[in-house]
């Protein structure tokens, strides 16, 4: 039987002290970390990927990433997302002009590296998703423009679910993806007047984007506030502003998934040894790096933080380094 080759555990996937990932980055940091441990995630990710390297972006992917994750925090949600969607850094060039994706010297790539340690990535990068990643701020804006994808969206729904109603045994691989993943209006028979659209096109995030005419003119702005009130849809009631974690708890969160991640590879005792010369006289007070007790409940309670932290991931994913290793397995 062939000797199994035990890998060593990079450091950067266990110790997040202050002086390797700093406050301003804890939050980003942690939400990337649990990330990586989501087999779901990491598998939408290669999918937007594969898009991005054949189209030049991962367009086709919105609605899947947009019905896969949603949060009932917008910031993260937001966070997730972009993760998912955007370009790896190899996508974009900058040496030539004439070629698409061109991007100046002096512009600073927004490319991505999931699932990559957060402590591998560039500077820049961890940066940029540290200061996105603002949960005392709502990132979402309540009323703006739409995009050229969103009116596309519009249109195509618009002409596959009205194929869909008029022919109801269709063949399901004869009707684009969007058609199925989010419905446009609940009756798309219910449509008084042919060329006027019946109502928007709902992401699965609940945002919706349509086609509107707003009459200024004769309007004052309380009117066409309670307008907007009024057609509120029932399945989206008005939202509850939520709180955050504090600073300290993301730290310990982000500690216990370092514990977990030492856990699946030694028994709690080499664990508690690997972590002994790192501590500071500080953390040697606290029992969950000294007791072998302790040090488990918390690697259980990383499991219960991936939980909390994506909730909606499937009720039976686990972590990817869970479970924790026996002592039998040891040596």
């Amino acid at each position: 039987m062939a000797k199994r080759v035990r890998v060593r555990l990079s450091e950067n996937e266990w110790n997040f002290d202050r002086d390797r990932v700093s406050d301003t980055e804890l939050v980003a940091c942690c939400l990337w970390e649990y990330a990586r441990e989501s087999a779901t995630l990491i598998k939408l990710r290669q999918q937007c990927e594969d898009a991005c390297r054949a189209d030049g972006n991962a367009n086709s992917l919105v609605p899947i990433v947009a019905g896969n994750i949603r949060h009932p925090h917008n910031a993260v949600e937001l966070f997730l997302r972009e993760i998912m969607l955007q370009c790896p850094y190899d996508i974009w060039q900058s040496a030539d002009p004439s070629k698409p994706r061109y991007v100046p010297k002096d512009w600073i790539v927004p490319g991505n590296r999931f699932p990559a340690p957060w402590q591998s990535l560039c500077p820049e990068e961890r940066t940029r998703r540290a200061e996105l990643i603002d949960l005392k701020d709502k990132p979402y804006i309540a009323f703006r423009r739409g995009r050229l994808r969103d009116a596309q969206s519009i249109v195509l729904t618009v002409m596959e679910q009205r194929k869909v109603a008029l022919n109801p045994k269709i063949d399901p691989l004869t009707v684009s993806c969007i058609a199925t993943h989010s419905q446009l209006v609940e009756s798309p028979l219910d449509w008084t007047d042919e060329n006027r659209l019946p109502g928007g096109f709902f992401y699965p995030d609940g945002t919706e984007v349509s086609v509107v005419e707003i009459d200024w003119a004769h309007c004052t702005n309380k009117e066409i506030g309670e307008w907007v009130a009024k057609h509120r849809p029932a399945s989206i009631p008005e939202p509850k502003d939520r709180g955050g974690h504090k600073r300290g708890d993301w730290r310990a969160i982000l500690d216990r998934l370092g514990l977990l991640r030492l856990r699946s590879h030694h028994t709690v005792e080499k664990t508690l040894a690997i972590i002994a010369a790192r501590l500071t006289p500080t953390q040697r007070k606290k029992v969950k790096f000294v007791e072998p007790g302790e040090c488990n409940r918390e690697c259980s309670e990383a499991f219960n933080d991936f939980r909390e932290l994506f909730p909606f991931l499937g009720p039976a994913e686990k972590p990817r380094c869970w479970p924790m290793k026996l002592a039998r397995r040891d040596g």
